[in-house]
């Protein structure tokens, strides 16, 4: 089940299971992305024993996205000056300057992700087709 939910991108995720020796329910979630790990579905039990509702609860869905542990944070864009200019690094990936530019660098920077620009093959904003953005 966490397979598919990695796939499908549902990062807050509950699931409750009947305990075959207590009355209390188990409960289990996951983490999308661990440090070294940018794909994970593998559950982890949630301890609902002992602990004050108020933090239970808000243990149970913590912001799991702060942190992309270098993950690859792929933007899709197009030269557009002022706002965003698009240039080739030294090492060959696209680099993003200008006011929508600095915005991408520093969110990719504060989530602790690995910035990847692509731009779309036909050069074109895009258009949905078919259930499927092209842009």
């Amino acid at each position: 089940m966490f397979q598919t939910m990695a796939r499908l991108y549902m990062v807050n995720v509950m699931f409750i299971k009947p305990s075959e020796n207590s009355t209390e329910p188990l409960l289990f979630s996951y983490d999308p992305l661990l440090p070294g790990k940018c794909r994970n579905n593998k559950p982890f039990q949630i301890n609902l024993m002992k602990c004050h509702p108020d933090k239970c609860f808000k243990d149970m869905y913590p912001e799991k996205l702060r942190n992309l542990h270098k993950c690859p944070f792929v933007v899709s864009t197009l030269e557009q000056p002022p706002f965003m200019y698009l240039r080739t690094g030294v090492n060959g990936t696209l680099q993003a300057s200008g006011a929508d530019g600095d915005v991408i660098n520093a969110l990719s920077e504060i989530l602790n992700g690995t910035l990847i620009i692509r731009t779309p093959e036909d050069g074109e904003w895009g258009y949905f087709e078919n259930n499927n953005w092209t842009g």
